[in-house]
């Protein structure tokens, strides 16, 4: 069974647009005709998932793979479902399936490469990735998730070309600047970093990763000062400060303790008197927040 230009691909649209309504009463009207018929079945499944009921989901996908095994959306239902059950390996192994049935279908490729985020697979992330954007070339979406794959296994260089790609097609998408702040300053580009930050900060001064990444600089450059106040600027804009980011947890600790750090610095340099040239900096800074 193929996957375009069906009834099924119909419905999906609709789910994708969030028209769950629509895709109920045409969801219905299919399986009152063909209540066997695997892409009712698996419809209904993708239906009962975004409602919740997560058990009936499950059985009605029993149902459509008992009649067929060929139809790649009931393998990628399977493989949300089992994600959603934290079972990641599985989910994989269905994502796997339904790429192996249907090469060209390119909707969930970016579920996938979270999920490889997820497992550290990181060349795998890369290549599903790259997948993506040669389906979808015209996508900011293919290209910063490329560049997020390769900037999350260190390929700061491959980061920059694939976030430059996205750029050139979306320069607002979200996060997409201090992506590419924090590539800069991994690559030792100090300066461009900071400049990148500062144009992040003004079209979304509400957020706290520019901020961050702005005070990482700053205290690269020997700036502690100003590396302060973009530290502590972090932790009061956008209640949560790194909501989404990958180690939320730590990245919310890292600006707090970046903070102290300064903060303590600048009381001994108050209490200490240094010759000309000789202002102490506190190299530990924390990595530059980056998010999908």
């Amino acid at each position: 069974m193929t996957v375009s230009d069906t009834l099924f691909s119909r419905i999906r649209r609709l789910l994708l647009q969030g028209n769950l309504i629509a895709a109920s009463r045409e969801i219905a009207a299919w399986s009152d005709m063909q209540p066997e018929d695997a892409g009712a079945l698996t419809a209904h499944a993708c239906l009962l998932r975004l409602r919740g009921h997560y058990r009936e989901a499950g059985a009605t996908l029993a149902r459509s793979l008992a009649i067929t095994r060929a139809f790649a959306p009931s393998a990628v239902e399977m493989a949300r479902l089992a994600r959603h059950d934290g079972l990641p390996a599985r989910a994989h192994e269905w994502y796997e399936d339904a790429h192996r049935l249907a090469p060209d279908d390119d909707v969930w490729l970016d579920e996938w490469v979270e999920l490889l985020w997820e497992m550290q697979r990181m060349d795998e992330a890369v290549q599903v990735a790259t997948w993506l954007c040669e389906a979808r070339p015209d996508s900011a979406k293919s290209w910063f998730l490329l560049g997020l794959s390769q900037q999350k296994k260190n390929a700061h260089t491959a980061a920059l070309e694939a976030y430059q790609r996205a750029m050139t097609l979306d320069a607002s998408y979200p996060v997409l600047r201090n992506n590419l702040a924090a590539v800069h300053y991994s690559l030792g580009e100090l300066k461009l970093s900071l400049r990148i930050c500062e144009e992040a900060i003004r079209a979304d001064p509400g957020s706290s990763l520019p901020w961050t990444n702005a005070s990482n600089a700053w205290l690269a450059l020997r700036e502690p000062g100003n590396a302060l106040i973009a530290a502590e600027r972090a932790l009061r804009v956008d209640t949560g400060v790194c909501a989404g980011v990958d180690g939320a947890e730590q990245c919310t600790e890292g600006i707090a303790a970046l903070g102290r750090r300064l903060r303590g610095g600048a009381a001994r340099r108050a209490r200490c008197t240094r010759g000309p040239g000789r202002q102490m900096v506190d190299r530990d800074v924390a990595t530059a927040a980056w998010r999908r």
